[in-house]
């Protein structure tokens, strides 16, 4: 009777993780321990002054309404810009790309986000080279409309004459005018990137070999294709018009809760933190802006004469509006996926 042979043990199954899988599942762990901390925070403030408009839920609905046609806004900015690369693609589909891309913001540096583009690739068949133009007006003027409304709420603020309404103008122009330079001169300055690889091309041999390769060839002509379709004059104006008609609705949101919690805040006021603070969140590039956003509002609040209750309580309360609702929604819808 022959030995029996080793039986080899079978290799074990390897788990596929994808991207968008990975990122969801980190944004969400990242994602319900703030909001967990938030709304906790929030039913504290609340339980502890006894707010009573706060108890019912009826009192927050032109706040939510605000922040509803907010998000709106922002959706609209994203499905113009990406029906410009594809153009059959539905609002169903894009609201479902656009949202979860916005609730992957939670993500370390916000990398997150730029999934949306894989998202795309797959529903519409569009190189994520040329999206990337796309992923990357948005960015410009959601700070461009954070920036602008701030500076602009600024000038109808009682301490604005002592630091000078000219100055904060200026800057205003001044914003408006790189905007207008970047989108007039996108051309030249393809072309002029393209000359100063051509000549250190032919300066440096290794150079242009690796820029000779036909998938870095394919690489530009897409971020080509796709910077025309998108950065250009309808592109820039339909954009920064949409994050600034979005941001005023978050003000008026952040007005309407103040309200709530017998805050005395004006619009101008109100505008002038949602600008400051969304700007401040975005330049720190942490998940969300979480822990920067609120830090920078509660601050404005108090300096605008809330007391600290009340200013903790009108942030969280607008944060949950604003952002934490959209959020929980773009990671049902990509869990979904």
């Amino acid at each position: 009777m022959s030995p029996r042979s080793p039986v080899s043990p079978s290799p074990r199954p390897r788990i596929a993780v994808s991207p968008l899988r990975a990122a969801t599942l980190a944004c969400a762990l990242w994602a319900g321990g703030v909001l967990l901390v938030t709304v906790l925070g929030l039913a504290f403030e609340v339980r502890q002054h006894g707010w009573p408009a706060i108890a019912r839920p009826v009192e927050l609905l032109a706040a939510a309404g605000f922040a509803i046609v907010s998000f709106g806004l922002r959706f609209l900015r994203w499905h113009l810009l990406a029906r410009r690369l594809a153009p059959t693609l539905g609002l169903k589909p894009s609201f479902s790309i656009g949202t979860i891309g916005f609730a992957l913001a939670m993500t370390p540096g916000r990398a997150g986000e730029a999934l949306k583009l894989l998202l795309l690739r797959q529903h519409a068949d569009v190189p994520v080279a040329s999206s990337a133009s796309v992923l990357f007006l948005e960015k410009v003027t959601e700070a461009a409309g954070f920036a602008l409304l701030a500076l602009g709420a600024s000038l109808f603020l009682p301490w604005s004459e002592a630091v000078g309404g000219g100055v904060n103008l200026t800057i205003i122009v001044s914003a408006l005018v790189a905007l207008i330079l970047a989108t007039a001169l996108r051309r030249w300055l393809a072309f002029l990137v393209s000359d100063v690889a051509a000549r250190l091309g032919r300066r440096l041999p290794r150079l242009q070999r690796l820029l000779a390769r036909p998938g870095l060839d394919k690489l530009w002509s897409d971020l080509l294709q796709g910077g025309e379709r998108v950065l250009g004059w309808p592109g820039l104006l339909s954009a920064l018009a949409l994050s600034l008609a979005a941001r005023l609705c978050d003000g008026l949101a952040i007005h309407a809760v103040a309200d709530l919690y017998g805050v005395d805040l004006s619009l101008a006021e109100a505008w002038f933190i949602i600008g400051s603070s969304g700007f401040i969140g975005g330049v720190t590039m942490l998940p969300g802006g979480a822990g920067a956003v609120e830090a920078t509002a509660i601050g404005l609040f108090l300096a605008f004469g809330s007391d600290p209750a009340s200013a903790i309580a009108s942030v969280l309360t607008s944060r949950i509006l604003i952002f934490w609702v959209w959020v929980g929604l773009g990671l049902l819808l990509a869990l979904r996926r």
